[in-house]
Formats: C-alpha cells, structure tokens, sequence
C-alpha cells in the first residue's frame, strides 16, 4: 500500500493538475479496494461531473468516460470507507488512512 498525496489529510484523494484536463477523456484506473470499501460505490469527480466505480480485493482495471466542459484541472477520488491503519506502513510511523490501492491510473484524450 502507498501512500497518497492527501493520506493523512482527508477522506479525499486530490489529485490537482498545473493543466485543465482534456475537454473529453477515458480515466482508466488499475487498483483494488481495502476493507469495507470493496464492492462499494466509489464516487471519483472531475469538475461538476461525478461517476462511480466499484473495486474487489483483488486488482482490477476499469475505464469511466470523463466530459470537461469547465477545464476542471482537478481529480477526486472518495473512498466511502477509509480506515485507519498501519498495515503496510514503515514501522514508528502514525496510522494511514486506505481506501484503495492505486496500481496506475492514466488519463487519455478522446477529444477530436
């Protein structure tokens, strides 16, 4: 399990870009849920645009179709059930929060 850029900070992940994201995308994300969060809906939210995706114990690659008319620069993610724990963790550190576990995630344009 690694850490996310907003592990300890929230329930979110953030992922904040310099650039506004293609104005038409595939997001195709490989990972894998942790504990209660599998075979939940997992809300991921590019600008106003929300979709879900569901994720087993086991790692799994799903594509969601992404439209940015407002030039959103900003991917959330929200595990509905993060938990805190030390599995994983580098030994002496403080509890991380997990939701998932994040293999690669890619953003490809489909625009025109």
């Amino acid at each position: 399990w690694g850490r996310g850029p907003t592990a300890k900070l929230g329930d979110e992940v953030k992922n904040e870009n310099k650039k506004p994201l293609p104005k038409k995308f595939d997001l195709i994300i490989t990972a894998k849920a942790f504990g209660d969060n599998a075979e939940r809906p997992i809300p991921v939210r590019v600008g106003n645009e929300e979709q879900t995706l569901v994720l087993g114990h086991d790692v799994s690659t799903i594509t969601l179709h992404f439209n940015n008319p407002t030039d959103a620069n900003t991917l959330v993610i929200a595990p509905p059930a993060p938990v805190s724990t030390n599995e994983g963790n580098i030994l002496g550190h403080s509890p991380r929060k997990l939701g998932i576990g994040m293999v690669e995630i890619k953003v490809v344009n489909v625009e025109g």
